[in-house]
């Protein structure tokens, strides 16, 4: 039977990106730095986090919702150990989205809107025309 630590430290070299909740609801998305003897280090990916390393008690942290991200797969896998099987059960949890097809650039400047159009009687009836002498 594998020790929390012992988990948390096999989960920690998974993946290039982790994510695990708190018993208390929030969730954690960024790098598990370090496992220590009853806590890990880790650092929030979210830009406005900051990049401090916060303790994370090993008791705080829902095991049952461990997922690291697999850049080969572009997916988020879902892990959990299961000690009767003695290895690691995965679950792929949402692949990426497919990659969108390029469009064809438009080649039309800035200047190309405020062209007239070919038809100049296009221009007279949308455009009212006064007189010189009814200003």
């Amino acid at each position: 039977m594998k020790s929390v630590r012992e988990i948390l430290t096999d989960f920690s070299e998974m993946g290039s990106q982790h994510y695990f909740q708190m018993h208390s609801g929030h969730e954690c998305e960024g790098w598990i730095v370090s496992v220590e003897d009853d806590h890990v280090l880790f650092v929030d990916c979210d830009p406005l986090a900051g990049k401090e390393e916060a303790k994370v008690r090993f008791g705080a942290i829902a095991l049952g919702t461990l997922a690291y991200r697999d850049e080969d797969q572009k997916s988020w896998v879902n892990v959990r150990w299961d000690d009767a099987a003695a290895k690691w059960t995965q679950t792929i949890i949402v692949p990426d989205e497919p990659p969108i097809e390029p469009v064809e650039p438009v080649n039309t400047s800035f200047w190309d809107k405020f062209k007239r159009p070919k038809n100049s009687a296009d221009v007279r009836a949308a455009t009212p025309l006064s007189k010189p002498g009814n200003r």
